[in-house]
């Protein structure tokens, strides 16, 4: 598995955020500069992870050696966009990262949206 480096730290912050406060707290005060996590602190680790998840499990799909995966990327770029607009009244923290996200893909993938959209109309009838 070839993880980038946004997927690393992805997993580093999902990690992070699965130890219990309280042992986190015992780990980070015995740290030569030790961190105070405060609840928003915790909030924002939960919103990240939330945005990032799906773009990890994508990447790492479509980053398989022995299966043609081209076939995954329309879905993906559906997926993505659905799932983005649905997490966007949830997050409070990085609503301005979502904006932006929402903005790229439509700019970078305006055709594939386009078309996907079209076809599913089209199906329909």
């Amino acid at each position: 598995m070839n993880l980038t480096r946004w997927n690393s730290e992805y997993l580093l912050i999902k990690s992070i955020n699965s130890i219990d406060k309280n042992e986190l707290e015992l780990i980070t005060s015995i740290m030569d500069n030790p961190i105070k996590f405060s609840n928003n602190d915790f909030i924002i680790l939960e919103e990240i992870i939330s945005i990032l998840e799906l773009f990890y499990e994508i990447s790492i799909r479509c980053q398989a050696e022995t299966a043609v995966t081209v076939s995954l990327v329309v879905p993906s770029i559906v997926h993505l966009t659905s799932h983005i607009r649905d997490i966007k009244d949830d997050i409070s923290f990085y609503s301005k990262l979502i904006e932006q996200l929402q903005e790229l893909i439509k700019t970078r993938f305006s055709g594939i949206t386009c078309q996907s959209i079209k076809f599913s109309r089209s199906s329909q009838k």
